[in-house]
């Protein structure tokens, strides 16, 4: 045999052997474990500490899996005050709060809509993701992002939420909240 036709050879068992090492891994390395659930400090670099936790990857055995939802109360919610601006980049808040209860997930949303229907303000929360859940409440924040000769607008809002059927099924619900928030702008 030749120099190369051996180092092929070499090299063609070495791959073998370890594709036969992977499958022989995979076989026989047991059930898996969950993953680790404690909270872990995190510092964002600015005096900040962050507290990650890791969910657990697996159920245990014989352990039922209840999904992360209400099934029989629905989310609702609540908008009460007003925001004045003093300017286009200024603006006094006077109890604007969005409150709301049964929120299920922090990935649920909040819809806003503005009356007149005009394209004026970005509004927040958009998302519960940091706010308390599944109750709690939250000051409106508003940015006046384009100029318009309204001078009043009524601010009203949705919340999702999850509903499970009887199959286990996850739908996505959308409950309008009650009350308004009124804007006065400039």
């Amino acid at each position: 045999m030749n120099n190369g036709l051996s180092r092929i050879l070499f090299w063609v068992v070495i791959f073998s052997v370890a594709i036969v090492l992977i499958v022989l891994a995979s076989i026989f390395r047991g059930p898996p474990q969950p993953a680790k659930t404690t909270p872990t400090p995190i510092s964002s670099g600015n005096g900040v500490i962050l507290t990650t936790i890791t969910p657990t990857a697996y159920p245990k055995p014989n352990q039922s899996v209840v999904p992360n939802v209400l099934t029989t109360n629905p989310a609702t919610c609540q908008l009460e005050g007003s925001i004045n601006f003093i300017n286009d980049n200024l603006y006094e808040t006077k109890g604007a709060k969005i409150k709301y209860q049964n929120i299920d997930d922090s990935a649920r949303l909040v819809y806003w809509k503005i009356t007149p229907n005009e394209d004026v303000l970005s509004i927040g929360p958009n998302i519960f993701s940091g706010l308390k859940l599944p109750n709690g409440e939250r000051e409106v924040g508003v940015y006046l992002k384009n100029k318009t000769l309204v001078k009043l607008l009524t601010l009203t809002a949705s919340v999702t939420y999850g509903e499970t059927d009887a199959r286990g099924v996850e739908k996505i619900k959308i409950s309008a909240c009650s009350g308004s928030v009124k804007v006065t702008l400039p």
